[in-house]
């Protein structure tokens, strides 16, 4: 099952707000994004992971700046949302990270099944990387985001555990 995209209202979303790329992590963005804005950011640079999408999920999308962030990997294991690698970015001099966003299939143990959705994800503002170990990242669905997509009673209410990560997108924007 894939979420639709919220259409959260500007007062309350990050998207149209200045934060700091460490900021909402976990908040909820629907799918299929990256949304046109985030933390008031709309240059984007992608990268895709290894993991395989299932059937449906909708693709990966190439960022309009893409080389203004160097994406790296290393492997570890234990990094299981990521098939074990662990994706490293860092921005080009005078640009900074605002935001970060991932595609990923949340797990729920409540949930009637596993959702597609995209995500708030933390960074520091020149650079950061996915959780070498275990996603602590949990991404939260109210009732009301759940109706506002179109999903059934059984996926609202819930905190998502980030089983899998299917793209990865860096907000930037040039430092003044």
């Amino acid at each position: 099952m894939f979420a639709g995209a919220a259409t959260a209202s500007a007062a309350k979303s990050p998207e149209y707000q200045n934060r700091g790329p460490s900021k909402d992590a976990g908040y909820f963005l629907g799918h299929p994004l990256p949304t046109y804005s985030w933390h008031n950011c709309t240059k984007t640079s992608s990268y895709q992971t290894s993991v395989t999408r299932p059937a449906g999920y909708p693709a990966h999308r190439k960022g309009n700046k893409q080389g203004k962030v160097k994406w790296s990997t290393t492997y570890n294991s234990s990094a299981t949302a990521t098939g074990g690698v662990v994706v490293k970015w860092k921005v080009a001099k005078k640009w900074q990270v605002c935001g970060v966003q991932v595609a990923v299939l949340g797990y729920h143990k409540d949930a009637p099944a596993y959702l597609g959705m995209m995500g708030g994800y933390t960074s520091g503002k020149k650079k950061g990387n996915t959780a070498k170990g275990k996603e602590s990242i949990k991404i939260r669905v109210t009732k009301k985001q759940a109706n506002m997509v179109g999903l059934e009673k059984g996926f609202g209410n819930k905190s998502y555990r980030i089983d899998k990560v299917y793209s990865i997108y860096v907000f930037v924007k040039k430092k003044k």
